[in-house]
């Protein structure tokens, strides 16, 4: 049987929950302010609370998404990104939310993600490291791996999330593409030769982590 449903989905723990790339890539970011004691509610207070602002805020959200059922035929981005028609429609409510260009709201916390991921990925840290210096590089996956072996440590190499082959520094490759390209490093995979699987890097624009 296939279901089509369409629900967002509220993911919460103490660390980062979403450090896969295509995950991270689909999600938005939220971070919570430390509750400080003399602001702590039991469950009573807060179910009042809640009851208390409940009109109010179900009358935001219609409002919310009433002003965007009447501007969304409207609305036209310069740049389409991920998540496009959650970009579309944050745009047409705009003036029920009171805030201007949710969009680049929405880009920044794409990039806070994509740096996050990238710290946590050897991989990704290390292709990073290897182009600071260049703007073009072009070769074999394993040409490559040569390359990241000598930008990570010994010790970092042996954990099991580094590749010890081409294939695999392939697939972590692909993990971290949207990471990489958000950030400003362009990777093309350019079909098999008799060298070996080649792959192109390109840096579009300063890349820092």
């Amino acid at each position: 049987m296939i279901f089509d449903v369409k629900r967002p989905i509220i993911l919460n723990g103490i660390e980062n929950v979403g450090l896969r790339g295509d995950f991270s890539d689909r999600a938005i970011l939220v971070n919570l302010p430390t509750i400080k004691s003399k602001s702590r509610l039991d469950e009573k207070s807060i179910d009042a609370k809640f009851s208390e602002l409940h009109p109010t805020i179900l009358g935001g959200l219609c409002d919310a998404v009433s002003t965007a059922l009447n501007n969304i035929g409207s609305v036209k981005l310069d740049v389409l990104p991920r998540m496009t028609d959650f970009a579309l429609w944050i745009t047409a409510s705009e003036p029920a939310i009171g805030v201007r260009k949710l969009v680049k709201l929405y880009q920044e916390n794409r990039e806070e993600q994509s740096e996050i991921v990238l710290g946590a990925s050897l991989v990704g840290s290390a292709i990073i490291e290897f182009m600071s210096d260049k703007t073009v590089w072009q070769g074999t996956l394993k040409h490559l791996l040569n390359e990241l072996d000598n930008v990570v440590d010994a010790g970092r190499r042996r954990e099991k999330s580094y590749p010890n082959d081409p294939t695999r520094l392939s697939n972590k490759i692909h993990r971290d593409l949207p990471q990489l390209r958000q950030l400003g490093l362009n990777i093309t995979f350019e079909g098999h030769t008799r060298m070996g699987n080649c792959i192109k890097i390109e840096k579009t624009q300063d890349v820092n982590l």
